[in-house]
């Protein structure tokens, strides 16, 4: 495949996880609501919700912010493999005059 077309294809993987992460974190910091019920087929069948064990706020953020973290590292150094000589970090080299 060509060049181009591998870069299109990472990009849209990208926009693609972008996306998704968004929803994941637009779901977490979205307050949830509160129903006291769900009927399940006819209302005989409510499960209640009230006594359904929840997260910490704090854990429920850092689960959805560390994996778009990581996924943007993941992007960042496939992108560096793609293309070693852009992204490079300069390395500096010892004088020869010890």
């Amino acid at each position: 495949m060509s060049a181009a077309i591998l870069d299109l294809l990472f990009w849209l993987a990208v926009l693609a996880c972008a996306v998704a992460q968004f929803f994941i974190i637009r779901a977490v910091f979205k307050p949830a609501p509160i129903f006291g019920t769900q009927a399940v087929g006819d209302e005989s069948a409510a499960i209640p919700r009230g006594n359904l064990p929840a997260a910490p706020r704090w854990l429920e953020v850092v689960w959805a912010v560390l994996p778009a973290f990581f996924l943007a590292l993941a992007f960042a150094m496939a992108w560096q493999l793609m293309h070693p000589t852009q992204l490079m970090l300069p390395v500096l080299q010892p004088s020869s005059g010890l």
